[in-house]
């Protein structure tokens, strides 16, 4: 995929992504919004020995394509993820895809979310109010291992921090 591929265009060459995340920018004026676009980003996993595609859409349309870490590999059952330790903190650097974190740990134990608005300078324009999902996902393995808390700001890891033993 290159700058200035559709979206469409992507998910007929790679297919369905692994995770997808959307927000919406609002582009600022003098009385108001004068512009609405929603920003997007796709990440595909391609198996643990290839690393991860990303791409970032703005209206549907490629402006960014990187690789991300490694993939990883499906697990064939929900408590493959219990036995194996790829879930502890160290594991992920910040700004790695919630997809990565999810594909090594599972589903979360317990998920909060929230939207939050932030006001940014605009990228060669007028200045940007950003819609900013905020997740936060706790994991518990039971009482023998301590609790995992993940926080993502619209799909990249923000903030790791390990709490009490689980319950």
């Amino acid at each position: 995929m290159t700058e200035g591929d559709t979206a469409a265009e992507v998910a007929a060459r790679c297919g369905p992504p692994a995770d997808r995340v959307e927000w919406r920018v609002d582009v600022l004026g003098g009385a108001g919004p004068l512009l609405v676009r929603t920003d997007a980003e796709w990440v595909y996993n391609f198996g643990p020995s290839h690393a991860m595609g990303i791409v970032d859409l703005r209206d549907g349309i490629v402006v960014h394509a990187e690789s991300g870490s490694f993939g990883y590999r499906e697990a064939e059952r929900p408590e493959d993820f219990r036995r194996d330790r790829r879930c502890h903190l160290g594991t992920f650097s910040l700004g790695e895809v919630r997809a990565r974190v999810r594909g090594l740990c599972g589903e979360p134990t317990r998920t909060d979310a929230w939207t939050e608005r932030r006001s940014r300078p605009g990228h060669r324009g007028p200045p940007e109010r950003v819609h900013v999902r905020v997740e936060t996902w706790v994991y518990n393995f039971g009482p023998l291992h301590l609790t995992y808390s993940y926080t993502f700001e619209n799909g990249r890891l923000v903030r790791a921090k390990s709490g009490d033993y689980g319950w």
